[in-house]
């Protein structure tokens, strides 16, 4: 009866006062008897929604119905309930903060992703380098395979990365993508080669190069993989990396000659280690007389000087690995 009372004298009762304020204090009222002696949770939310209608936002009136569609698990009302609590909000801080809150039942409770992107878009509207903003669109764009998007995400925040550590991180995570989930070999060859660029000693990236190589196909890939061998030469040579090196000449050179005489090559040091624990130094002698016989033979059988500039350049390689030897 008393909540009866309080509506016929709250907003849109037949006995509303001309005092708008007033009438807004008796809704009030009504609502919370409803709500806390009568549990008619969703009566108390109609009386207030009557406050906004007549008197548009406040924020005693908005946190009173967050509270109600809270315990009424009305997740799409809550969020109408929070964006009309944004527009309140003076500030960017306190806007964002309640941004979360909205991205958070879009993507936890209402599964909507698409609606929590639009919502972390504006937070960085709000607040480029917010990195809880970032982060969550990274983890929704994986979740629903927009790679596209993740990738654009990635070089957007390495553009502003100031840091080089911050750069090669980046730079590798965006290299993963375009090949994990862009199958695009190419593009994450040249993110992998920037992130060496910076950093020389990337273990991940050269590891990431060499797997291109070993999965590329021969024939339409080959200048894939030649550009990898380009970008891991010079730092395999810088790291003394010899091993490597010959693995990669491996690569630039087709011709079975070749690659047995590289084969031979990657001998040495294991021939070396052999003649010197047995004190047998002949097996040396042995093998750069063998050494010598396939490289004459090699040699006769394919020219060297090539117009093709990188086959050229690794028959070159080939033959100062064998000078060297």
């Amino acid at each position: 009866a008393l909540a009866q009372h309080y509506g016929r004298f709250a907003l849109e009762g037949d006995l509303c006062p001309e005092d708008a304020e007033l009438a807004a204090s008796y809704a009030h009222r009504q609502a919370q008897i409803l709500d806390a002696r009568l549990g008619r949770l969703p009566e108390a939310r109609a009386a207030l929604e009557s406050v906004l209608r007549e008197r548009g936002d406040d924020a005693q009136t908005l946190a009173a119905l967050d509270s109600l569609n809270t315990r009424l698990s009305d997740w799409r009302g809550l969020v109408d309930v929070c964006e009309r609590q944004v527009g309140l909000r003076e500030s960017a801080a306190d806007q964002i903060e309640v941004l979360f809150r909205i991205g958070d039942l879009w993507e936890e409770l209402l599964d909507e992703p698409s609606a929590a992107i639009d919502v972390y878009r504006r937070i960085l509207g709000l607040d480029g380098g917010n990195q809880r903003a970032v982060t969550a669109l990274e983890r929704i764009f994986r979740n629903i395979g927009r790679y596209q998007d993740l990738a654009d995400l990635l070089e957007e925040r390495l553009a502003e990365a100031e840091a080089p550590q911050s750069q090669v991180e980046l730079g590798f995570q965006l290299g993963q993508v375009f090949e994990d989930q862009l199958d695009d070999a190419a593009g994450a060859l040249e993110r992998y080669a920037d992130v060496l660029a910076l950093d020389p000693s990337h273990e991940a990236s050269q590891e990431a190069l060499f797997g291109i190589i070993a999965d590329a196909e021969p024939g339409d890939d080959r200048a894939v993989r030649l550009r990898a061998c380009d970008v891991l030469e010079p730092v395999l040579e810088a790291a003394g990396d010899h091993g490597s090196l010959v693995s990669l000449l491996q690569v630039r050179l087709a011709e079975t000659e070749e690659r047995e005489l590289i084969k031979h090559l990657a001998r040495y040091p294991e021939v070396v280690e052999r003649a010197a624990e047995a004190a047998e130094p002949q097996h040396i002698a042995s093998y750069l007389r063998d050494l010598a016989g396939q490289f004459h033979s090699c040699y006769n059988a394919h020219k060297v000087l090539v117009d093709d500039a990188e086959l050229r350049r690794a028959r070159v390689a080939l033959a100062q690995g064998v000078r060297q030897v």
